[in-house]
């Protein structure tokens, strides 16, 4: 038996650092399969870090059933979460943006402001300021 994950962040498998992305596969008599680099096709051999409990790391180029396995976990689970779809989502706020306006008037006062930039008016202005 097997066991396949990825790493989340920068991590340590078995003393080594490792960057985020990297599959690991472990099997049942202790050895580690590490690998990240997955972008080339794949009918090519993968660089790959294994490490053997008691010979410690070894760094090769394989094309076996272990890598096969690495490649799918990799396509089906690693390479979907990096899409960058969701990145206009993520830089989206409610703030509007500072326009060639000429700025609004704000009450009876001659006062004119660019400077309002939220759903709720006045919100960093004292209201104290306003009042005749």
């Amino acid at each position: 038996m097997y066991r396949v994950y990825h790493l989340l962040s920068r991590d340590f498998v078995c003393g080594r650092a490792f960057s985020m992305n990297s599959v690991v596969l472990t099997l049942d008599n202790g050895t580690c399969l590490v690998c990240s680099d997955f972008n080339h096709s794949r009918d090519r051999k993968i660089e790959i870090y294994v490490h053997l409990p008691k010979q410690g790391w070894v760094r090769t180029y394989e094309k076996n059933q272990l890598t096969e396995i690495m490649w799918t976990y990799y396509r089906k689970t690693v390479q979907r979460k990096k899409s960058h779809d969701n990145y206009e989502k993520m830089m989206s706020h409610s703030r509007k943006k500072k326009r060639a306006s000429g700025g609004s008037r704000l009450g009876s006062s001659s006062y004119t402001t660019d400077y309002e930039c939220t759903k709720e008016p006045l919100h960093d202005f004292r209201r104290v300021m306003y009042t005749a």
